[in-house]
């Protein structure tokens, strides 16, 4: 296959390479979506993030040609670049801001996944940083330099075999994602019919509040008879982090106690987390604010930014960009986790700062939450378990499936 490979130049092998708008409308309630590199997801643009903007606008931007077609290579050129990539599958309902560069294959040299699957490599994209990026605090990719990048392309025969080996393990994990979104969606209404309605199973297995179950004013809540209004350490100890002393190699570990930065959860979209980039020794632990906490705490970070969440699925450690939560007894992690992502408008309110915002300790344990009596937190947390479960074990899944095809990128793309 080797022999058959010829070098060509992106702008020979696409029919144009161009990025989204350099004039950013103004958002409106109720429009149309453009897109940021923000709003990329793996394999597709998330419509519920992107800011809204005027019907004028958005048909002004069309006749821009920021608005990509099926086929088009969509990659992230600003900021993290090169890191999200993918393919238009189906017609586009948005535009694009100029953050987001749009390749345009000529399907007859060049198959678009094939052209994808380049942008995974290692070595690419280190090509790349190396001669075709500019800026000091936002790398961005400079496309007239970026459309002279040489890359090896084989018969357009030889492209789709490629493909066949590659992309069925990019379905299965976009259908897994599917159903992980599902599952959480359905997770989410659960805890809202249960805690925002009130309408958990009552004795008769019937809604209760929906079919007269007692209520009371309580510090100008209602709520249902036998619950409090509490305050958010009624669920849990709230647990600070802290970074050993980074000069120090002895403190950091490949292998070792896990050690999670709000970095970590930017990078995943997975609920429950096991470990981040870096790990620290026993010695680091010693040494710093850190505290190890046991599997099932919810970490929350508390700046820069505040509000990324995960559940640990074993011992964990953090940085200090965490205030996490370790359960009390009878409260499970999913109740915590969803209340917080509740209550999480608020918790960015009263968070405070110059430089950035963040929340304190102090701030934290002074917000109110509504806390259900015991018996219905169980009948939640035996409830949910077999959706957490799925979607934990979904996660895991997918993990090796990312695992998988990458080797086979680097393994078949050269």
């Amino acid at each position: 296959m080797l022999s058959t490979l010829k070098k060509e130049k992106l702008e020979d092998i696409c029919i144009t390479i161009t990025d989204g708008s350099h004039f950013s409308p103004p958002t409106v309630e109720e429009g149309k979506p453009i897109a940021s590199v923000k709003d990329m997801l793996d394999y597709d643009i998330d419509l519920e993030s992107c800011r809204k903007i005027s019907d004028d606008d958005y048909e002004a931007l069309v006749k821009g040609k920021c608005k990509p077609q099926i086929n088009d290579v969509l990659i992230a050129k600003d900021g993290s670049f090169l890191k999200k990539s993918f393919v238009v599958e189906a017609e586009p309902e948005y535009v694009l801001l100029s953050s987001i560069g749009i390749l345009r294959p000529d399907t007859d040299i060049i198959n678009p996944y094939y052209l994808m699957y380049h942008f995974h490599l290692d070595s690419f994209k280190r090509y790349v940083a190396n001669g075709f990026v500019s800026g000091t605090a936002l790398k961005r990719i400079v496309l007239d330099a970026f459309k002279r990048i040489k890359i090896n392309v084989p018969p357009i025969e030889e492209q789709e075999e490629i493909v066949n080996k590659i992309k069925p393990l990019d379905d299965k994990i976009r259908i897994n994602e599917k159903l992980m979104t599902n599952l959480e969606e359905y997770s989410q209404l659960l805890y809202h019919k249960w805690f925002v309605n009130f309408d958990f199973p009552n004795e008769n297995n019937d809604a209760y509040k929906e079919n007269g179950g007692k209520m009371k004013i309580m510090k100008g809540k209602e709520i249902p008879e036998r619950w409090t209004v509490d305050y958010l350490p009624s669920l849990g100890e709230i647990v600070s982090g802290g970074t050993p002393l980074t000069s120090n190699d002895s403190y950091f570990a490949k292998k070792g106690i896990p050690w999670i930065t709000p970095k970590d959860l930017a990078t995943t979209s997975n609920k429950y987390v096991s470990r981040g980039e870096s790990d620290i020794t026993e010695i680091g632990l010693k040494n710093s604010s850190a505290q190890l906490m046991p599997k099932g705490a919810v970490l929350m970070s508390s700046r820069a930014p505040i509000g990324y969440l995960a559940i640990a699925k074993n011992q964990i450690t953090t940085n200090q960009g965490f205030k996490s939560i370790v359960p009390n007894l009878n409260i499970g992690s999913e109740f915590i986790y969803y209340t917080l992502k509740r209550i999480m408008p608020k918790i960015k309110i009263v968070g405070s700062g110059s430089t950035f915002k963040e929340v304190s300790t102090a701030v934290l344990s002074r917000l109110k939450i509504v806390k259900p009596e015991n018996q219905v937190l169980k009948a939640f947390k035996q409830t949910i378990h077999p959706f957490s479960e799925k979607i934990r074990l979904l996660e895991e899944e997918n993990e090796l499936l990312v695992e998988a095809r990458n080797l086979l990128i680097h393994k078949l793309i050269k």
